[in-house]
């Protein structure tokens, strides 16, 4: 079936003509104009049985329910008034497991008692909650290397690397009372000074001097007060061409009692766009070396060939399910404007194959590596399985949580139960 188009001026979707016979019927209603619809779109054109439609709730035509509006969160009300055969794309609770704090605690949590198995995960502290534990384990940190030690400040529902700051162990706590104040780094470069003339320039020397003067006052961690920040070590990365890189990978959870996902063997790499150097004073604040996000990285060639046009394809940007972004109902792009990668830097995303190919020039043993990859997957499942589930239990209490969890395929034999096998396609 067609797709339904949007009435930009009165706000409405138009709802196709009738589905097919046999066709399944999924509810856009609640899908992201921005992110997820066009890709909506797309699979549709491909995918003859499928029909986009706009729904009203507890319609008994409608097969799939999309939810992703990240301000309204599927909850129980939604998961309740699912009729018998319908289904959602999105699990209750899965949203709260996404974020980075929410994630890090399971993490540490499974650290302590499987120290063997969960050591893929760079030392992390839930800021305000850890900020007397990071006190005492950076200290050791810095004595034992020698060195100065930097770390990595995320906001916990951030995205797209806004917001990202790297710090030196003594300043950590500095920044973190900065950004729960929400002050902009210091010495922070103006593009336009040059341009400006000599009373707009003392003006701007003014305020940057006050702004160094003006104390940021530390939050009171002990009452929980500041931002909520997930706080990394910051590790030395394994470099692409001398360049700092990730694997964007997509994981389908389709059952959580058993607990049962597919890992997609297609992904993407983000790769940033300065080659990588040592974190140092001089380069800390260069985010286009120290991040990966596609939509950073983008911007940065846009500023270097000084085009116009901002186009971003935000579709593999981050992420997640866990940001605080806007709507986006109300943007006026257009469906060509979606779809057109254009302006997108060669060398800022790459699809994985060709990565793993020239991985295995160089060297690496890419079988050994997926290993690896499935056995943080199955490992990451387990850490938020008991939360999903329990969720999961209360919305449908007829079924009871299967808690059976054990390691299938993992490369390191459990101690304990675990979860069930991740089979890859």
């Amino acid at each position: 079936g067609k797709c339904e188009k949007v009435d930009r001026e009165k706000g409405k979707m138009v709802v196709p003509a009738a589905a097919a016979p046999g066709a399944v019927r999924m509810d856009i209603s609640k899908a992201h104009s921005v992110f997820y619809l066009p890709c909506l779109r797309k699979v549709a054109k491909h995918l003859k049985f499928l029909d986009l439609v706009s729904a009203k709730v507890n319609d008994p035509t409608v097969d799939v329910y999309w939810h992703d509006q990240l301000h309204h969160p599927i909850t129980k009300f939604h998961i309740c008034r699912l009729g018998e055969g319908q289904t959602m794309n999105r699990f209750i609770n899965m949203q709260n497991m996404a974020r980075k704090n929410t994630l890090a605690k399971r993490l540490n949590r499974l650290e302590t008692l499987f120290p063997d198995d969960y050591n893929f995960s760079p030392q992390t502290w839930r800021f305000p909650h850890d900020v007397a534990h990071f006190k005492k384990a950076a200290r050791k940190l810095n004595q034992d290397t020698g060195e100065a030690c930097y770390f990595i400040l995320k906001p916990d529902n951030g995205s797209k690397g806004q917001g990202i700051r790297l710090a030196e162990h003594g300043r950590v706590l500095k920044t973190w009372a900065q950004m729960s104040v929400g002050v902009q780094q210091d010495d922070e470069p103006d593009d336009d000074d040059d341009e400006c003339s000599p009373n707009k320039r003392k003006k701007k020397d003014k305020r940057k001097k006050d702004r160094k003067c003006k104390k940021v006052p530390m939050p009171n961690f002990l009452e929980g007060q500041g931002r909520q920040v997930c706080t990394q070590e910051y590790l030395e990365p394994y470099l692409l061409g001398g360049f700092k890189f990730d694997m964007r990978l997509y994981v389908i959870l389709t059952s959580v009692n058993p607990m049962k996902a597919y890992l997609c063997r297609v992904g993407m790499v983000r790769k940033a766009m300065v080659e990588y150097a040592p974190p140092c004073a001089s380069n800390i604040k260069q985010m286009h070396m120290h991040l990966t996000n596609t939509s950073l990285n983008t911007k940065f060639k846009q500023e270097d060939d000084s085009s116009d046009d901002e186009s971003e394809d935000d579709d593999d940007d981050d992420d997640d399910d866990d940001d605080d972004d806007d709507d986006g109902d109300d943007d006026d792009e257009s469906e060509e404007d979606e779809d057109d990668d254009d302006d997108e830097p060669a060398d800022c995303k790459r699809f994985l194959a060709d990565v793993m190919e020239e991985l295995k020039r160089d060297g690496v043993d890419t079988k050994v590596l997926w290993q690896e990859i499935t056995r943080i997957v199955q490992l990451t499942l387990n850490a938020i399985h008991p939360d999903v589930a329990l969720s999961y239990s209360t919305a449908f209490q007829k079924s009871p949580a299967n808690h059976e969890m054990m390691f299938r395929n993992a490369k390191r034999p459990p101690r304990k139960a675990a979860p069930s096998s991740l089979p890859t396609g």
